[in-house]
């Protein structure tokens, strides 16, 4: 791997508690704003606060560990408070995801997040809201299966009323929509959690959804190998290979689970994974926009011609039908209007400005990148249905 993953891999081991002899080689700036970009000032502030490094660039570590440090407390503070509440007041809840994860770092503050995601049933959304606004939280956005809440502090949480959006692949969303396999929390009677590997697979198909739809940050990969190192004795890997199989995700979660160890091991490595690691690094951690047409754009018939580049933007212009459906539904039921979606579609990136930052990286993509990140794509195997 390449000067910059290996000094990522080292202040990452650092933080966790195995630093080794090693002399950083990338710029201390290129790595402030790569923790930011894949939320992970917690982690790797903490390491190079201990490097020997200027004392202004110290200044700025230690003011960005002090706001993260803050804002973990204040995080699982409102998680517990709103899980003390909803069982005080009977709402079936489990909180999901990142506050999950935070405790299983050896500190939580390791493990920076955006929001709260708590899954709540769909019948009880009054009186969640209801003990929500109690808490001191304002309903802001009410976005398809979740409701999004903010407090003056700035604590953003999302009530969730399913696992998964089945706006995305149908077969993953059935399979949490009738999940069983999860258990009460200890001392609680309405807040559950998931098993040990449940947990895990649904840890990987929210990883497998961002990557899908726009790419995804190396901080999951540090969640893979947190995970793994935590629970994977206790793991029943043959089970979890099957469902993996059954949701369309066993090649995606080999080869991120292999790069994560490649990378927070030292493995060797390989062409396919350094140009993966590097995708991911630079894809921040929900991704990008520009992203988005890779998951389709890489199981194409490919043609006899080598100008990668014309063909991309050719394959844009003119995006075939299980592309144009994801955006224009209706055309499951009306195919036969689909070169009128391409001229409505051209109207919308002309003069409302859709779909911007695609065009503007299909005006500098090299050939080169295009078939790198279509070999990624094609390799993750990630085919989800609606």
């Amino acid at each position: 791997m390449n000067d910059l993953a290996n000094d990522l891999s080292y202040l990452v081991n650092a933080a966790l508690g195995k630093k080794e002899q090693y002399t950083l080689r990338t710029d201390i700036d290129v790595l402030i704003r790569l923790a930011y970009t894949n939320q992970m000032q917690g982690i790797l502030f903490t390491a190079l606060v201990q490097e020997d490094i200027p004392e202004e660039k110290k200044e700025q570590l230690r003011s960005g560990l002090r706001q993260s440090l803050y804002r973990t407390m204040r995080q699982v503070f409102a998680g517990k408070e709103m899980e003390r509440r909803f069982e005080e007041a009977g709402i079936v809840n489990q909180p999901m995801k990142g506050i999950c994860m935070k405790q299983m770092y050896p500190s939580p503050n390791l493990r920076d997040m955006g929001d709260i995601d708590i899954l709540v049933d769909q019948n009880s959304a009054a009186e969640c809201r209801a003990v929500m606004e109690s808490l001191g939280y304002t309903l802001v956005q009410d976005v398809k299966h979740h409701f999004v809440y903010r407090n003056e502090e700035g604590i953003v949480v999302e009530i969730h009323n399913a696992l998964y959006d089945k706006t995305t692949d149908r077969t993953q969303y059935e399979y949490f929509l009738d999940l069983k396999n999860r258990n009460l929390k200890e001392n609680c009677a309405y807040t559950y959690q998931f098993s040990v590997d449940d947990f895990y697979i649904y840890m990987i198909a929210h990883m497998a959804r961002h990557f899908y739809k726009m790419g995804c940050g190396v901080r999951n990969l540090i969640d893979i190998k947190v995970y793994l190192d935590l629970y994977g004795s206790r793991m029943d890997m043959e089970y979890i290979g099957e469902v993996f199989r059954k949701l369309g995700l066993y090649d995606f979660h080999e080869h991120m689970s292999t790069l994560a160890f490649i990378w927070l091991d030292h493995k060797e490595s390989s062409e396919l994974y350094d140009d993966l690691f590097d995708y991911m690094v630079f894809s921040g951690i929900y991704g990008k926009d520009e992203n988005g047409i890779w998951n389709k754009y890489a199981f194409q018939k490919s043609g006899n011609t080598k100008d990668y580049s014309a063909k991309l933007k050719r394959w844009y212009l003119f995006p075939p039908y299980d592309y144009m459906v994801e955006y224009y539904p209706f055309l499951k039921k009306h195919p036969y209007v689909l070169p009128f979606m391409w001229v409505k579609r051209g109207f919308n990136g002309v003069f409302r400005h859709k779909g911007e930052k695609k065009v503007e990286m299909l005006k500098t993509i090299d050939d080169d990148s295009i078939m790198r990140i279509t070999r990624i794509y094609q390799n993750m195997n990630l085919k989800f249905q609606k």
